[in-house]
């Protein structure tokens, strides 16, 4: 916890501390708006997925608000071939072949003849789903946008979709009290680690001009900590707010 008091309530640190503490909540601050940002644009990539429509020609498409697929049929009324084709089938259209394709080609139909596809059991992308025209409406590929594109636990989407907000948020609760962590800004020489960590791999990369500016301000402070460290000013370089 940073200087101060028991209680509700916001406690700070006085003369050097209580600078050095404003600029760590500055940058804590800073990087949660960054990772809100950048989820935010992510998020958009869900918008306008799916619309509804009831075609005689093309046939009918219902969804779940914007980003989820419901079902889809054909003019007939029959399952419409979203998630299964042959390797045959797909080599040589503009889906590019069996395991790279374009999911918006796959939904929109944009130069893909989907009519001379054939709706059998195959593996796309590595997915490992089997989805014939029986199943289709429980296939996974139905949304597959979702799951592989924003909310996925592969590490490498995982963590390159949700660094930067997990990083301002771990930032943030450094100043509430009850859930800091000694690990983190326990000691001046740990916030200053922190801080360089959060500027370099989950701030400049990201949301732009924001991730820039605010890694900059971030940099600052970890220079601050730093002079903070060597001074030896006592106290913790986050203050606390206690709300109990």
């Amino acid at each position: 916890g940073g200087g101060g008091g028991g209680g509700p309530g916001a406690h700070f640190g006085t003369g050097p501390v209580l600078f050095i503490q404003v600029c760590c909540v500055i940058a804590a601050v800073g990087q949660l708006v960054v990772g809100i940002i950048h989820t935010a644009n992510m998020l958009e990539a869900l918008d306008e997925r799916c619309d509804d429509y009831d075609s005689p020609v093309l046939g009918s498409q219902e969804c779940v608000g914007e980003a989820l697929f419901w079902s889809r049929r054909d003019a007939n009324g029959d399952p419409y071939p979203v998630c299964a084709w042959t390797s045959s089938a797909l080599s040589g259209s503009s889906l590019g072949g069996t395991g790279s394709w374009d999911w918006s080609d796959l939904l929109d139909g944009t130069g893909v003849d989907l009519s001379d596809l054939t709706t059998t059991s195959a593996a796309i992308s590595g997915e490992a789903t089997v989805c014939t025209e029986d199943n289709q409406d429980y296939s996974s590929y139905m949304n597959a946008h979702w799951r592989q594109g924003v909310f996925s636990l592969v590490p490498d989407v995982f963590v390159d979709n949700w660094t930067p907000l997990i990083f301002g948020i771990l930032a943030v609760c450094q100043c509430l009290s009850g859930v800091s962590s000694n690990w983190i800004s326990g000691s001046y020489l740990k916030c200053f680690l922190f801080h360089i960590i959060m500027m370099l791999f989950a701030c400049f990369g990201y949301a732009g001009q924001a991730g820039i500016v605010i890694g900059f301000i971030e940099a600052l402070a970890a220079a601050i900590i730093l002079c903070g460290m060597f001074c030896a000013p006592g106290g913790s370089p986050y203050p606390t707010f206690a709300f109990c």
